[in-house]
């Protein structure tokens, strides 16, 4: 579904803008000529600056000869930081008082835009903590086993097919469309036992060989060995002490089984969490 455009007025010029993603985008190349600045000197300031080349993203649109064009645009939080990027006593003179103008006023004219009201946007929920450990975990794993795959280029087209800046920002309701395009499934919001999760996110590295220091959920550092995508050795680093995979599940069961039993002297649990039996450690 293409994004529509909106043409807002300022000073009798027009500003074009849409909505990606739920956040309020700028075209700038649009706003580069109504100022009076070149646009490819602008775009290339934008692309040696380490934020601002982050969040840009392109979007095709329909000119009016029927053509396809390239937009770029910028998220309207951002655009300030170009705007106020512009050396007012480094212009020509006969666009010094355009580009005062833009910086004093445009900023507020496209949020009251988008904020008719004077309400805040709502910014759609992005990807949670558990989702974002997710993929990690399984860009990880395809970095691993795809011979000459590279995280730069993995990440590089996550932002470009989710026009984002950063894969933290992804709103939450792609994230199963984020998992179909890493072709993997997505897991449920986890308020499970964390050590589970921790195992689930293990689970993800099905097929491969490792060595990797995690931290579980309970913020400790763990030296984890993987052979052929088995569990086979973990490590507490903060304690020195090891234990076999299986021991590792043991032991975080066993635990699961006390806290459980416990609330049954709150009240909270019947008598039947004693049918589970605290299993040994050989």
């Amino acid at each position: 579904m293409k994004n529509e455009l909106a043409k807002v007025e300022f000073h009798n010029q027009e500003i074009i803008a849409t909505i990606i993603n739920g956040v309020p985008h700028v075209a700038m190349k649009p706003i580069c000529e109504n100022i009076g600045l070149q646009w490819q000197a602008q775009f290339n300031k934008i692309k040696r600056n380490i934020v601002l080349s982050s969040v840009i993203s392109v979007m095709d649109t329909t000119g009016s000869d029927g053509k396809t064009y390239k937009m770029t645009m910028m998220p309207l939080d951002y655009l300030n930081g170009w705007l106020f990027g512009v050396d007012v006593s480094r212009v020509k003179h006969e666009i010094k008082d355009k580009v005062l103008e833009y910086q004093r006023e445009c900023f507020k004219v496209l949020s009251e835009h988008f904020n008719p009201h004077g309400h805040i946007a709502h910014q759609p929920e992005t990807l949670t903590p558990a989702q974002q450990r997710h993929i990690q975990t399984r860009v990880s794993y395809l970095v691993n086993k795809q011979v000459g795959t590279k995280f730069s280029s993995l990440w590089g087209q996550i932002k470009d097919k989710f026009k984002v800046g950063t894969y933290k920002d992804i709103p939450a309701a792609r994230y199963p469309e984020l998992c179909q395009f890493l072709n993997c499934e997505p897991e449920a919001d986890h308020e499970l036992d964390g050590e589970q999760v921790f195992l689930n996110d293990l689970r993800s590295y099905e097929g491969i060989s490792l060595k990797k220091v995690l931290t579980s959920p309970k913020r400790e550092r763990l030296f984890v060995v993987i052979e052929d995508g088995k569990l086979a050795q973990v490590k507490n680093l903060e304690g020195y002490s090891v234990v076999d995979a299986e021991g590792y599940r043991t032991v975080n069961k066993n635990m699961h089984t006390l806290q459980e039993q416990l609330k049954w002297l709150e009240g909270e649990r019947g008598e039947d969490v004693f049918d589970k039996e605290i299993s040994s450690l050989h």
